[in-house]
């Protein structure tokens, strides 16, 4: 059973990585659409993180709480990030309107639902995983931090592929080249650390 989740779940990172590369080659989606589904992911990393941080404190784990806290300068990190990955990928220069900005991102979003539904299912089935087997009775350490350090360096990676890919798309004026690159190294690196988390 155990081995059927883990089955479950390395599927799931392979689909929720690839399924962007579907949607630019064959769905129309622009580059930009599809960095937009990857920091779609930050969002559903934060909000399963909170949900498992509520119910460590429902277990009497009160130093939970300071995960509240410790989300918030990954947010607005991630905000600016994303403004720069509009810059990169979203225009043929370095200089954008907010209005311009808000639309870019309004209209890809409504045009990549099917890439952020796929990547929710990812992180929904992490969080059952995580309920099944009952990891919120695992006490808080220096060691365990309930996922932080876990958390933080999938977030650090992705916004450093995007801004990656986005360099490679403007000196070679090649998007797909950028996002491609961008798919690979965040495919490799989910599946590694996926399953390194499982061995620890």
């Amino acid at each position: 059973m155990e081995n059927m989740q883990k089955k479950i779940q390395v599927f799931l990172i392979l689909l929720s990585n690839l399924f962007p590369l579907y949607g630019l080659f064959h769905l129309g989606w622009s580059p930009y659409n599809t960095v937009l589904v990857f920091w779609s992911e930050t969002i559903f990393m934060l909000f399963f993180f909170e949900l498992k941080a509520i119910i460590r404190l429902t277990r009497g784990q009160f130093i939970a709480f300071a995960l509240f806290f410790m989300s918030i300068p990954i947010f607005i990190f991630s905000s600016i990030h994303l403004a720069i990955a509009t810059l990169m990928f979203g225009t043929s220069g370095l200089s954008l309107q907010w209005d311009e900005m808000y639309r870019l991102i309004s209209v890809g979003i409504s045009a990549i639902s099917s890439g952020i539904i796929i990547m929710g299912v990812r992180h929904l089935f992490d969080f059952v995983d995580f309920i099944r087997n009952r990891e919120y009775d695992t006490l808080l350490s220096k060691q365990n931090q309930g996922g932080m350090d876990t958390l933080f360096m999938r977030i650090f990676f992705m916004q450093f592929t995007v801004i990656f890919g986005g360099v490679i798309s403007k000196t070679t004026h090649n998007p797909v080249l950028g996002v491609s690159l961008l798919v690979l190294l965040q495919t490799i690196y989910g599946i590694s650390s996926f399953l390194k988390s499982k061995k620890s």
